[in-house]
């Protein structure tokens, strides 16, 4: 038994012990320290972090999961909000510092309400009563429904996210094309995306009835979003309707139903359900496409992103990048200079076919410990031969199957060169493995890693081979690519980046990944919502409202969640130089008068309830008009992991910290 301690309960802690209201200032005080990092970051014109690590690399950015991620965080409590990020990144791709920030605030007021003498459980009662709350408010008055969307919304989302990054200035350039570059990637769901969609869509329009006070997806709702829906085709302008686009929501099964309640009602089902039972819609969701117009609404898309390749190549300026639609830039040059720089397709051989090796075309060795007794020295010549008819067997397995490029992972050696070379065949050695498992997706080939057959003998499956029109060797920067055009595949593009040096190729890099993930979740939900602190003020405005309709002690934690949301708009205009207290005061007075023109069933002045803030001039207009917009999934997301991250910290009230070698 251990000796009695100090206190006298005969416990023995090998190490240290934090309590009660402690060890929750400490946490709180660690999270605010991680979200003052990247406070300044925020916005269009938010700035630049330098991080320096130990070996003296240099990175500079400013998106919120980077700058995080880079950080050695040793406080749990802190290494909680880095975590957060990660998340928001891997699930939207952007709004990683929004909702750190948020986060953060929520800690801070939670903290103060807890020294006010409120009991920690009723402040995160009354956050998570806050927070569907204000799921349910974005859903039913902030989302905009854009069924038929065209380029010019997709192009405004991409805009509006890499506004704040290095490439912001050149917006129009790189918005249009990261749309092309996820357009060009489409394809169909499969059938467990499918069956996935139809789960999270079932319970998604039973929530957004319920919200709406409508049966099924029938009535009010439907309603609702078709004017949201006008509204936004009048405000935005909208093209004609694309049917390559006309996606109704997420075909990825990793999207919760809560979060895509707003995009459960696709334009087939507005426009049928009404007057058809749900029994005979399921029915014609599952019709051929050709049957009907609203079946072929129903067809689900996806848009893998790891189907794109980023190329960086120094040189040049970033308005000197370029797209490769259908193609495919592969970071390697011929191997030997008597190769030919180019095969194109010809009138009697219209394809250009590519074989895609994992192994070693190399003069065939012995494997390690296998011995040869040799009794005549006249044996060693013809050894020699055989292994090198062993590789040349193996070579003209290849080309007999009628490859015209070869790609290997690994090494090919100056006696397979010279076949290739004298077979008028481009071959390229030590690719990047995961850059040719791209390629084989792309031109509808196979990555062969043994040639070995059922039987034991060596073939070559003329099956395995890639398709393309063309493949050239091409110099860019201060090195030379293989571009392959026509990619007989499917599904795969490239983006070649051109900058001044690595930091900024980095920075390009990062800031096209944010903006490619905004535009696969617009295409995938087919909602939208204005940015610019017009989502957090209208909501910071209602659940002002909606707490006053509480009577219990969980009023005092909605009305701080209110105003903790308030952070966002007023971190917007500090970051811009501007007197935030004005402008949020009139962001506020606007979302107000929309709101109460609302309830009182009058004619609303005209979209106010998409006023912004305008951090270039230091006034507030309508987002929606100025293109400022983001997919509706990104608001939802931060909110939902910005709430559940306090809440996880707040709950905390002891740490006990083990002494190092204890067990």
């Amino acid at each position: 038994m251990s000796a009695p301690t100090a206190d006298g309960t005969g416990l023995f802690i090998g190490g240290t012990r934090e309590s009660g209201q402690d060890v929750r200032t400490a946490n709180v005080t660690a999270a605010l320290a991680v979200a003052n990092i990247v406070k300044t970051s925020l916005g269009p014109v938010g700035l630049d972090k330098m991080l320096v690590d130990d070996i003296g690399d240099v990175l500079i950015t400013n998106d919120g999961a980077t700058i995080l991620a880079q950080l050695e965080v040793e406080h749990p409590a802190a290494k909680v909000l880095v975590d957060l990020a990660q998340l928001q990144d891997s699930e939207v791709g952007d709004g990683t510092t929004s909702v750190v920030i948020i986060a953060s605030e929520l800690l801070r007021r939670g903290n103060e309400m807890v020294k006010s003498g409120i009991h920690p459980t009723t402040i995160m009662a009354g956050f998570r009563l806050a927070l569907k709350e204000a799921v349910r408010f974005i859903k039913k008055n902030m989302v905009l429904k854009v069924d038929d969307l065209d380029d010019e919304h997709l192009i405004n989302a991409a805009k509006t996210s890499m506004s704040s990054k290095i490439i912001g200035k050149e917006g129009d350039f790189f918005a249009q094309m990261a749309v092309d570059a996820v357009k060009s990637v489409q394809m169909r769901a499969t059938t467990a995306d499918s069956a996935g969609y139809s789960v999270v869509n079932g319970g998604a329009a039973a929530e957004v009835a319920a919200v709406n006070g409508t049966s099924g997806a029938n009535g009010a709702g439907a309603a609702v979003d078709e004017s949201k829906s006008a509204a936004a085709a009048n405000v935005i302008g909208n093209g004609g309707s694309n049917p390559a686009t006309d996606t109704g929501t997420s075909a990825a099964p990793d999207t919760s139903p809560t979060e895509n309640g707003s995009s459960t009602l696709s334009s087939s089902t507005t426009t049928t359900t009404a007057a058809t039972p749900p029994s005979t819609a399921a029915t014609t969701a599952n019709a051929p496409a050709a049957t009907s117009t609203s079946s072929s609404k129903n067809i689900r898309y996806k848009y893998p992103l790891s189907a794109i390749h980023i190329l960086k190549a120094h040189g040049k300026s970033a308005m000197e990048s370029h797209f490769i639609k259908g193609g495919f830039a592969l970071n390697a040059m011929r191997a030997a200079q008597g190769m030919p720089t180019a095969v194109e397709s010809t009138p009697t051989n219209p394809t250009v076919k590519i074989a895609m090796l994992d192994m070693n075309l190399q003069r065939h060795r012995m494997a390690m410990g296998v011995q040869v007794v040799v009794k005549d020295p006249a044996e060693i010549e013809n050894i020699k031969k055989r292994e090198m008819d062993i590789t040349k067997e193996r070579i003209r397995k290849i080309i007999d199957a009628g490859a015209r490029v070869v790609l290997t992972t690994k090494g090919v050696d100056d006696l397979c060169m010279k076949y290739f070379v004298e077979a008028g065949i481009i071959c390229a050695r030590r690719c990047n493995k995961d850059d040719l498992k791209r390629l084989a997706k792309a031109t509808g080939g196979k990555v062969v890693v043994t040639m070995a057959d059922m039987d034991g003998n060596e073939t070559f499956d003329p099956e395995c081979l890639g398709t393309s029109t063309a493949v050239r060797e091409e110099r860019i920067g201060d090195g030379e690519m293989l571009y392959v055009h026509g990619c007989g595949g499917g599904g795969a593009s490239t983006i070649v980046l051109r900058g001044a040096n690595e930091y900024m190729l980095d920075e390009m890099d990062r800031a096209l990944h944010d903006s490619l993930c905004v535009v696969k979740r617009m295409l995938e939900s087919s909602t939208l919502v204005c940015g610019g602190g017009a989502v957090e003020s209208a909501l910071s405005v209602h659940l002002e409202e909606y707490a006053n309709t509480l009577d219990t002690r969980e009023q005092l934690a909605v009305q701080e969640f209110a105003d903790a949301l308030l952070v966002i708009p007023k971190t917007l205009a500090v970051n811009a130089a501007k007197d935030s207290s004005e402008l949020v005061a009139k962001l506020r007075s606007a979302h107000a008068k929309s709101q109460r023109d609302a309830l009182a069933g009058e004619e609303k002045e005209e979209n106010l309830q998409y006023t912004g803030l305008d951090l270039i001039e230091g006034v507030i207009r309508d987002n929606l008009a100025a293109g400022v917009v983001e997919p509706a999934i990104s608001k939802i997301k931060s909110l939902r992991f910005a709430t559940e991250a306090a809440i996880t910290i707040l709950r905390i009230d002891d740490r006990i910290t083990l002494a190092k070698g204890q067990q």
